[in-house]
Parts: C-alpha cells; structure tokens; sequence
C-alpha cells in the first residue's frame, strides 16, 4: 500500500450555511432513523452532520495523539491515552476504572516502558557528579579562608566596642532618649491609627455595632467582588451575590453546584429581569409553570414546511410510541399511537352542535358529497324520457329505470363547460404541509 500524504485539516461542513446541517437524531441507531422520519431517504443536512462529525473525530487525534480517556469506553489491555497531562497503558481490559487512582488497571508510560530503570542503572555506572579541586585551588582556598577569619576578628572587636556605647537590652527600649521619634520612624502611628478604626478579628460571637463598608466585603473567604455566605452544613457548592457596576448586568446570583450550574439574573434596559440556567429548571407545581412557557400543549398536531421531523417531535403517521418515554403524549393518545394524517384534512369536533353528529376526537371519516340536483336544457318529450341509472349518468331511453327524478320542465339557457378538475376523491384547493406532534 503506498504512503498517504498529509491531508488538509479542514472539517467537512464545517461552514454549512443555515438549514444545511442539522445534529444527527439517533447516531447509534444510524440510517435506520430515516425508515421513521424520512422514508428511508437521508436529507443533505443529515449527511453534512455525518462527514462533520468524522473530521471532528479524525482532527481530535491529529491534535492530541493520544484520546483522553473516557469512562463509557471499554479499554483493552496496552491501550494508552492521557489524562489530567499525564500518559496510562491498560494493564487488563477495564471500563469507567480512572487511571490516577486503579494502579491494578492503569500503570503511567514511563513506569511501563521502564524509564526509572533505565536512568538509575545508568547512573550506577557513573561517578558522583562534582567538581573535584587540584592541590593548587585548595591552598588558595585555605590561604583566603584564613583572611577571612582574620577581619571577621577585627569586626568583633569593633562591634563589641560599638555595643558599649549603644542601648541596653535589659533596659526593652526605656534608655530610648525620645520614644516619640522613635514610633514615628517605625512608621507605628498609622498603624495604631488603622487599627482604632478597624473590625475586630473574633471567633464565634456576633458583632452588635454597626457596620459599614465602603469596599469590597468578602465573608468566608478572600474573594474579588464577592459576597460569599457558608453555613455548618457540609455543600457541595457555596453561593455567591456578586454586585456589579455594570450598566448591563446590575446583579449576579450564582448558585454552583457540583456541576457547575450558573443561575443569574440580567436586567434589561426595559426594566425586565432574564434567568438563565446551564442546567434544567424543574419547577415544583407544572400546571403553573407549563401555562405560561408550554404554549403548544403535547399531542397537538401542527403542520411543519420540512419533510424530517426535528427533535422532541413525531410525525402523525400512524406510529406507535414508548408511553414510558412520552408521557405528557400519552395523556393525548391512551393507546400509544399518533393519528395518520398524511393526505387527510383536519376537521372540528361536532361536540354536539349536529353539524357532524356521532364522531369522537381522532375518528377518520371517507369522503362525501351531498345529494343534489343537475339542471339541463331539454324540451318537454326529452324530460319525461330522461332517466337515472346508478353512476351512468342522465340519458334518454323508453326502457324502465330503477331510479327516476322528476326534472323542471321550464327552459333554461346557457352551456356546460366540461373542467379537467376530476379526481378519485373529492377535495378543496390546499397546499400540503408535514403533521407532526410535540412529544416532550
């Protein structure tokens, strides 16, 4: 096999103008997702998503070398990846065992290639490293050591005479001549100055002054415009209140959980409040919280432009569904199946008006037209020959007829225009649109 030159490292699709990818629905299932959404066809913008994510995979080793380990991957034995910076080989087949801390799975790559072995063995071979001085240098040295222990005497002796005449200890600075001098060269003035208007430091017990900050107050902790409140109780978390002077962002409550979710309120320039969230927000009474953000209640057939179906939603054509899985669907639909409304209309329940009288909610009804009259220009002979038969038609004949109809026999003007508008059903002008269901 010849050798491969070295591609590009451009990601197929990575481009992709709106609407012409869109995330994989089902990626362990594959292309047997089209058999329910698309008919078996797969849309461009599946396949965009598909070559996207190899060159994703592909350019992920190219970066790093080595994959970083994962615990949902099943590893088998001399497998290396890198994780926390560090390089692991499986010593066995392992799964979700995290190599810093399962040495019976996982042993470093130097460990396993011996590198500690190589270097100590080599370094028994060799002598102490060091600089090893002649004859010569060390009589220098000992002539220069001589000459320092010589002025170190004479220092001696000077600091001695020095002492005499210098500030007892025994005295603790009361032979001082002017101590007021001598705090303010100490620079203990603002000191003391700093300390009589400072919070006292204390452990347990509460302070009853009031207290006023003209700065940053951090609680807890040392933290940069924070205000961080902790309890007795073992978190997680802590929470923050972080006041900003931001005209956009006037003030932040972080709640952080081990997860790392984020909640914060942002303050708009029309007075509203957003929330965001990294996570979910689960509130504790739906019926309130899915009136006011639940617009489209599940089960509501809507007509959608696309012929795939998007995430969280199926198509009406008749499937069953995992009641399990959709239970909000299934208040909609008991028996685990969405109505087939590919070709149909949607009509208005009856609900006793006698419009449609005996139908339920999600029965199908054929087609049909009322019974009517057809005029046509005959003389007085012609009318009372003419005769019905079944779906034939209005002729004339002097046989017997199973259906007659009495006709009008006045005169009537004016033609019959044949119209290229039959079909095997009847039908009003339309335009056709995908059904489908929100199912979460």
């Amino acid at each position: 096999m010849s050798i491969v030159n070295k591609p590009d490292y451009k990601v197929f699709a990575q481009d992709a103008k709106s609407g012409e990818i869109e995330t994989f629905p089902d990626v362990l299932r594959g292309w047997g997702v089209t058999l329910d959404r698309t008919a078996g066809k797969p849309p461009l913008e599946w396949f965009n998503a598909i070559g996207k994510r190899v060159d994703e995979w592909l350019m992920y080793l190219s970066q790093r070398g080595l994959a970083e380990w994962d615990s949902t991957v099943d590893y088998p034995q001399y497998a290396a990846v890198q994780h926390s910076g560090k390089f692991y080989v499986a010593l066995k087949q392992n799964i979700s065992q995290q190599p810093d801390r399962s040495q019976n799975n996982w042993q470093s790559m130097a460990d396993f290639l011996g590198a500690p072995k190589l270097v100590l063995d080599a370094l028994n071979t060799k002598q102490d490293k060091g600089d090893y001085a002649t004859n010569a240098q060390l009589n220098t040295v000992s002539s220069e050591l001589n000459k320092s222990i010589n002025a170190a005497n004479t220092s001696a002796t000077n600091a001695n005479n020095n002492a005499n005449t210098r500030l007892s200890k025994s005295q603790n600075g009361a032979d001082i001549p002017n101590k007021s001098e001598f705090i303010k060269n100490l620079g203990l003035v603002e000191t003391v100055n700093k300390a009589n208007n400072a919070v006292s430091s204390i452990s347990g017990g509460t302070i009853k002054a009031g207290l006023n900050v003209q700065s940053v107050l951090s609680v807890g902790i040392s933290q940069n415009k924070n205000l961080r409140i902790s309890s007795n109780e073992t978190a997680d978390s802590q929470i923050n209140l972080i006041v900003w002077g931001n005209s956009n962002r006037k003030t932040i409550f972080e709640c952080g959980d081990k997860n790392g979710c984020l909640f914060y309120s942002h303050r708009l320039s029309s007075n509203n409040v957003e929330l965001f969230s990294t996570g979910k927000i689960i509130p504790s009474d739906y019926s309130n919280f899915d009136a006011r953000y639940d617009n489209v209640p599940a089960g509501v057939p809507m007509p959608y432009p696309h012929r795939y179906t998007p995430p969280g939603y199926l198509t009406c054509n008749g499937q069953t569904f995992d009641k399990s899985l959709y239970p909000k669907l299934a208040e909609a639909y008991p028996a685990g199946r969405v109505p087939d409304l590919r070709g149909e209309f949607i009509r208005g329940w009856d609900d006793s008006r006698g419009v449609d009288p005996g139908r339920v909610c999600g029965t199908w009804q054929a087609d049909c037209i009322p019974d009517h009259n057809h005029y046509k220009v005959a003389s007085k002979q012609l009318v009372e020959d003419l005769v019905l038969t079944g779906d034939a038609g209005w002729y004339t004949s002097s046989g017997s007829s199973t259906r007659t109809r009495s006709l009008d026999q006045n005169t009537y003007t004016g033609g019959v225009t044949e119209a290229q508008v039959i079909a095997n059903e009847t039908r009003p002008r339309n335009i056709a649109f995908n059904y489908i269901v929100r199912a979460v």
